[in-house]
């Protein structure tokens, strides 16, 4: 789970991106949240989104068409 914040004079942004699994969860108790935080000065916005897998070598054998365990399929 990843979480970023942002603020910006009056405004803070709290973006949440976390596994799909835990999507739904954090969307119903991002209530909560933001009851916490509202005593603070700020308009706050919070967002709950899926976190997108990073794309390198170890993860992506289906791009490269590598069935093997130890060696990529190289086509020219």
């Amino acid at each position: 789970m990843d979480t970023f914040i942002r603020v910006d004079n009056a405004i803070m942004n709290v973006e949440i991106k976390c596994g799909k699994s835990w999507t739904k969860i954090m969307e119903k108790n991002k209530e909560k949240l933001l009851e916490m935080l509202c005593n603070s000065n700020y308009n706050i916005y919070v967002q709950v989104s899926e976190k997108e897998e990073e794309f390198n070598l170890s993860n992506c054998r289906e791009f490269f068409g590598d069935s093997g365990l130890n060696k990529l399929n190289v086509k020219v």
